[in-house]
C-alpha cells in the first residue's frame, strides 16, 4: 500500500516517470490505474453514502408523516382514469400546526376536488401541497410543480386501512433488513465508481496518448507505444484527483485535460541530444 501512494506521489510531481519515461511498463501502470480506481471508488462512496443515507431517512420521515395525515373517513376510488371520493368536495386536509416537513408557507397538505379544473389557478388558489380532481393531480417538486394525469393509472381504491399497512411496512424497513440495503447499496456504488473509473481512464487515455506522443516528441524522447501508454496512464492520476474534488465542488469539464496538458509539460524533462553532451 505504501508502494501506491509513492506512485501516487510520484505522478503528480516531478519524478522518474516523467524524466525517464521510457522506463515505464504499461503492464505497471495498468496496474497502478486498477488501484487507484479502487481507491477513489472507495473515497467515492463514502462521500456519497454520506449524503444519500441522511436523505433515504429523510424521505422516510416525510412518507410517514404525510401518509399519518389519510382520514379515517376518507375512501378514494380510481375507475377508468376518474377519481372519486365518498366525501363532499373539495375534501381539505388542513396543515397541521408546528409541522417541520412540509413547506411553512402553505395552509393545506391535500385538496380533492373531483369538480375542479386540474391548472396552476386552481392550485395556487388552494395554497395546498398537493391538488388531486377527477382527472389527475398536481404536486410540489423539489424546484418545479408536478403534474400528471390518472388516464395511465390502473384502477385503484384507497382506505385508511391500505394506508396504514403502508406506513407498517416503511415503518419495517429498519435494523438488520435497512443494514443489509444499505450495504448492498453501499457495494453497488464502489463497483460503479471503481469500473467507470479504470475502464474510462483506459479508453480516454488512448486518445490522451496523442497528446503524450506531441510532447514527448518536442521534448526530445522517443518511445514505444506502450511506452507512451503507459506515461499517460500515470499522469491520469490529475483526473482522478480532480474527480474527487468534483464531488464537493464542481469544476468546469476542461479542468482536467488542461492539468494532463500542464503537467507533461512540466515534468517530463528535455532529453539531451550527444551534440549537447560536454566532452571533457
Amino acid at each position: 500500500m505504501k508502494q501506491f501512494f509513492l506512485n501516487v506521489k510520484a505522478s503528480l510531481s516531478k519524478s522518474t516517470i516523467y524524466e525517464s519515461p521510457e522506463n515505464n511498463k504499461a503492464g505497471q501502470a495498468i496496474k497502478y490505474i486498477t488501484l487507484l480506481s479502487l481507491f477513489t471508488g472507495v473515497l467515492s462512496t463514502v462521500v456519497a453514502m454520506l449524503f444519500f443515507v441522511p436523505t433515504i431517512n429523510k424521505a422516510k420521515v416525510i412518507s410517514i408523516d404525510f401518509l399519518s395525515q389519510y382520514p379515517n373517513d376518507l375512501v378514494l376510488t380510481l375507475l377508468k382514469g376518474k377519481l372519486s371520493m365518498n366525501q363532499p368536495s373539495p375534501y381539505v386536509v388542513v396543515m397541521p400546526e408546528n409541522d417541520e416537513v412540509f413547506p411553512n408557507n402553505l395552509k393545506n397538505i391535500v385538496v380533492i376536488d373531483t369538480n375542479a379544473k386540474l391548472d396552476l389557478e386552481t392550485f395556487e388558489k388552494y395554497e395546498t401541497f398537493a391538488l388531486l380532481t377527477k382527472d389527475g393531480y398536481m404536486a410540489l417538486g423539489e424546484r418545479k410543480i408536478e403534474i400528471n394525469s390518472f388516464r395511465e393509472f390502473p384502477d385503484y381504491t384507497l382506505s385508511k386501512t391500505k394506508v396504514d399497512s403502508y406506513i407498517a411496512k416503511i415503518e419495517s424497513f429498519s435494523g438488520v433488513k435497512y443494514s443489509l440495503v444499505m450495504l448492498v447499496i453501499g457495494i453497488g456504488m464502489l463497483l460503479f465508481f471503481s469500473i467507470v473509473g479504470f475502464v474510462g481512464t483506459l479508453f480516454m487515455s488512448l486518445f490522451g496518448s496523442i497528446i503524450t506522443l506531441a510532447i514527448t516528441r518536442i521534448k526530445g524522447h522517443k518511445l514505444s507505444f506502450e511506452q507512451i501508454y503507459a506515461l499517460t496512464l500515470f499522469a491520469a492520476t490529475v483526473g482522478f484527483a480532480v474527480s474527487l474534488v468534483n464531488i464537493i465542488f464542481p469544476l468546469p469539464f476542461w479542468v482536467s485535460p488542461i492539468l494532463f496538458i500542464l503537467i507533461l509539460t512540466a515534468f517530463v524533462t528535455d532529453k539531451k541530444k550527444p551534440e549537447d553532451a560536454v566532452v571533457k
